[in-house]
């Protein structure tokens, strides 16, 4: 199993409301054109009627735990406990944040892209911890704008 599938596997299980089943993918699913790496995962887009641009990534701090907030601009926030995130600051704040500020948190996959694309050089644990708790925050933000929208309709 590859990481792919696996990731589709796991959020159909955890009944996520951004898992894209094979019969609902979008059409990009099943282009033979396309390499398998360039196949969308999710389809966050379907879930959310209007964007949710990213605000503010804030690192908190309480005694020696760290906290990774994300807000959107209607006001909702994704949080995130870190680990040694005293080592990774300055590549977080540096290389990190910014290509995710005022973006659109429905094109995350394409987000994680970018920022790595932009940093290739940057490698390992000290890059990508930071990337995946940006990622973890915009997720649960993802998920508190769906409950907030299902709430409203």
């Amino acid at each position: 199993m590859n990481r792919r599938n696996f990731v589709k596997a796991a959020t159909l299980l955890a009944a996520s409301p951004f898992a894209v089943p094979a019969a609902d993918g979008p059409a990009d699913d099943n282009d033979s054109s396309l390499p398998e790496f360039q196949k969308p995962v999710f389809n966050i887009p379907k879930h959310f009627p209007a964007p949710v641009k990213i605000a503010s990534i804030e690192l908190l701090q309480s005694g020696k735990q760290f906290f990774l907030r994300t807000r959107s601009t209607d006001g909702v926030e994704g949080i995130v406990l870190t680990k040694d995130m005293e080592d990774f600051v300055p590549i977080l704040h540096r290389r990190v944040i910014p290509h995710f500020l005022g973006k659109d948190a429905r094109d995350l996959e394409t987000l994680v892209d970018d920022v790595y694309l932009a940093n290739y050089k940057l490698s390992g644990q000290a890059f990508w911890c930071p990337v995946a708790y940006v990622e973890q925050s915009l997720f649960d933000l993802l998920g508190r704008t769906a409950r907030k929208v299902g709430r409203q309709s």
